[in-house]
C-alpha cells in the first residue's frame, strides 16, 4: 500500500470510494441522562473525494450522509444519530468526524489530480471547484479566506513538527516556509481599479457536476482586465482575472471561420502609366545624393517630358487618337463618350487585391434547464456575470467610460489534463458584443417554487480582439488543430 492509498486515516476503495472509521462514546439510552458508556464504539465513514459527499454508518445501519457541494446534512436513522451525536455530553463528535472527514476529502481530491497531472489550482479542477463551496473554504487554504468575494488575510502558522495529528501514512510534511505541503493553494490576483465592480470569486458550472469526472469535454469562459495594445507586452495578453470562471457543457454547431479582406482592384493602361510616372518622379525627387530643390526639379522635368513622350505615342497612332480623345473627352463631360462612339471599353485590368486581415467571430447557444435550487441560482449568477462584465465602467466623474472586460476562452479535453482540445480551434483574447437570455424558450411562462424559470436559453456573441498572423500557427504546438 503506497503512501497515497492511505490519507488523513481513510483507506483507498477506488477513486470514488474511500473508508475510515472513528471511536466515539455512545449515548446508549438518549431519552435518559447518564447513558453515555465508557466503552468508544466504531462508526465508519465513506467519502467520496470526487462529490464531495460522504456517509456516516453503524455496524447495523447508515446514520446520516452530508453533500459537501450543497452543505447539507441528511439524517437517515434518527435513534442512531441521537445516540452519537445528540447528547451534550457528546457535542465533541460530531465535529470530530465532520471537519475531519472534509479536511480528507480536500487532501484527497488534490492528491488523486496531482496523480493524473491536473494542478489542483487550476479553476477548472474538482479540487478548487470543492475549495470554493462553503462546506470547504475553512480547509481550501489556510491564508486566505474566500467570504462573498472577499478575501482576508490570516497569520501564517508555522508547523515545526513532521508529525501532525490524524492518519498513520508518515503524517504531513512541511515543505520549509510554513506551508504544508498537502494543504491547497487557493489564490486570487486582481488588480484594484477604481471603481472596481463586484467580484464573486468561484467557479460556476451548469450543470452542477463536475463535468471532467463525469467524462464531458467543457467550454471554459473567464474575464479579464483589457490591456491597451500599447501597454501591452505581447500579443495576446489579458489582465487581471476577476476570479469568476464559468465552466459549460460542449453544445452542437461548435464553429470557426478563418478569413481575409480581398477586393476589386482596377487600373487601366493610363493609369498605369501616370501612376509609373509619379513613382519615378517622387523616387528621383528623394534620391539623397543631390539637393532637395535641385532633385524635385529634375524630376519634374523628367515627369514631363516622359508625360509628353506617352502623349505623342498615343497620337501617332490613329485607333489609339481616336480613343484616347474619346476618353478624354468624356471624362470631361462626364459622360461615357468612347462607348458611345466607338463601342470600346478601357481595359481595366481587374484583379483581386489583398487588403488586409478580418477578425473571427463566434456564437454561442447554451439551452438551460434548472433541476433543483442550487442549479437555477447558479444559472442567474452566470447570466449575470456575463452581462456585467460586457458593460462598460463609468469613471467617478463620468468623463469617461472603461473599456469593458474581455473573456478567456478555451475548449478543455477531457483527458485529465485541463490542456486546451487539441482538436477544436483555439482562441484570442474576446470580447463579449452580444448577450441575450430567452426566459420562456418553450412559449410558456412557467417558474419553478422559488421563482426561477422552469427553461433558459442564453445566446452570446464573441469578437476576438486581435488578428491572426501565419506566425501565430509558427510558434504554437504544432500538434494542435491552432486558431
Amino acid at each position: 500500500m503506497s503512501f497515497n492509498d492511505k490519507i488523513n486515516g481513510f483507506l483507498k476503495k477506488d477513486k470514488f470510494s474511500w473508508n475510515g472509521r472513528f471511536l466515539l462514546k455512545k449515548d446508549k439510552n438518549p431519552k435518559k441522562p447518564g447513558g453515555v458508556s465508557k466503552d468508544a464504539e466504531k462508526i465508519y465513514v465513506n467519502l467520496n473525494p470526487v462529490s464531495g459527499e460522504y456517509l456516516v454508518s453503524s455496524d447495523t445501519r447508515a446514520i446520516y450522509k452530508f453533500n459537501g457541494v450543497k452543505d447539507k446534512i441528511e439524517i437517515l436513522n434518527d435513534d442512531q444519530y441521537k445516540s452519537f451525536f445528540k447528547s451534550k455530553e457528546l457535542k465533541d463528535n460530531f465535529s470530530k468526524v465532520h471537519n475531519k472527514t472534509r479536511k480528507a476529502i480536500l487532501k484527497i481530491s488534490r492528491q488523486q489530480e496531482i496523480d493524473e497531472g491536473i494542478d489542483p489550482n487550476n479553476p477548472s479542477s474538482r479540487t478548487y471547484y470543492l475549495g470554493t463551496r462553503k462546506a470547504f473554504r475553512s480547509f481550501a487554504n489556510r491564508f486566505i479566506e474566500i467570504n462573498n468575494g472577499e478575501k482576508k488575510d490570516k497569520p501564517v502558522k508555522k508547523n515545526t513538527k513532521g508529525g501532525g495529528k490524524g492518519g498513520s501514512g508518515g503524517g504531513n510534511k512541511n515543505n520549509g516556509n510554513g506551508k504544508n505541503s498537502n494543504d491547497f493553494q487557493l489564490t486570487f490576483k486582481s488588480k484594484q481599479n477604481i471603481p472596481e465592480p463586484t467580484k464573486n470569486p468561484g467557479i460556476y458550472r451548469y450543470p452542477n457536476y463536475y463535468l471532467g469526472d463525469l467524462g464531458y469535454d467543457y467550454i471554459m469562459f473567464e474575464p479579464h482586465e483589457y490591456v491597451p495594445s500599447v501597454k501591452a507586452k505581447a500579443k495576446g495578453q489579458f489582465g487581471a482575472s476577476t476570479g469568476e470562471v464559468i465552466v459549460l457543457p460542449m453544445v452542437p454547431g461548435l464553429q470557426s471561420t478563418n478569413s481575409t479582406d480581398w477586393g476589386d482592384d482596377r487600373a487601366n493602361l493610363i493609369q498605369q502609366m501616370m501612376g509609373v510616372m509619379a513613382n519615378n518622379f517622387i523616387l528621383t525627387s528623394s534620391d539623397p545624393q543631390g539637393e532637395l530643390v535641385s532633385n524635385i526639379g529634375k524630376s519634374l522635368s523628367n515627369f514631363m517630358g516622359e508625360l509628353g513622350t506617352g502623349i505623342d505615342t498615343i497620337m501617332q497612332d490613329e485607333n489609339l487618337r481616336q480613343n484616347a480623345a474619346a476618353y478624354f473627352a468624356g471624362q470631361a463631360a462626364g459622360v461615357n463618350m468612347l462607348g458611345r462612339t466607338t463601342g470600346n471599353v478601357i481595359n481595366p485590368n481587374l484583379e483581386l487585391l489583398f487588403k488586409g486581415p478580418r477578425l473571427r467571430q463566434f456564437n454561442f447557444t447554451f439551452p438551460m434547464t434548472p433541476r433543483t435550487k442550487d442549479e437555477s441560482e447558479t444559472i442567474r449568477k452566470i447570466c449575470r456575470i456575463f452581462k456585467q462584465r460586457m458593460a462598460p465602467r463609468r469613471s467617478n466623474t463620468g468623463l469617461f467610460l472603461q473599456t469593458p472586460y474581455i473573456f478567456k476562452l478555451r475548449y478543455v479535453l477531457n483527458d485529465k489534463t485541463n490542456k486546451d482540445h487539441k482538436y477544436l480551434n483555439k482562441f484570442k483574447p474576446c470580447a463579449l458584443t452580444n448577450f441575450s437570455v430567452n426566459y420562456t424558450p418553450d412559449g410558456n411562462y412557467a417558474t419553478l417554487h422559488n421563482g426561477s424559470m422552469t427553461k433558459y436559453t442564453i445566446a452570446m456573441s464573441f469578437g476576438e480582439i486581435e488578428t491572426i498572423y501565419a506566425d501565430d500557427y509558427d510558434s504554437g504546438k504544432q500538434g494542435d488543430m491552432g486558431f
